[in-house]
């Protein structure tokens, strides 16, 4: 997961600068970790607007499943303005 965009409002905005983009992804971070999440960093790739964008993601995991990871997800990317999040289970 990201909170990394490339304009604001669903295409429609202004552009995100490269340190907003970081600043939005720490405060994700921050709401992962605080509802116990266990999070790293990695590298990604998303097609956005026609072009394949890089940019930082996170993994997150779970220790113990308390039920609520899908709808934490689910939240967290309309609150940072995502298309899409990618979910696997084991």
């Amino acid at each position: 997961m990201t909170a990394f965009r490339k304009v604001r409002d669903c295409g429609e905005g202004k552009r995100y600068t490269k340190a907003e983009n970081m600043a939005r992804n720490r405060s994700l971070l921050s709401k992962l970790k605080s509802m116990g999440y266990g999070v790293t960093s990695l590298k990604g790739v998303y097609p956005e607007g026609g072009n394949t964008e890089k940019r930082k993601s996170l993994f997150i995991f779970v220790s113990q499943d308390k039920g609520s990871l899908l709808t934490d997800v689910k939240r967290l990317g309309e609150e940072f303005d995502q298309n899409s999040v990618l979910l696997s289970g084991g």
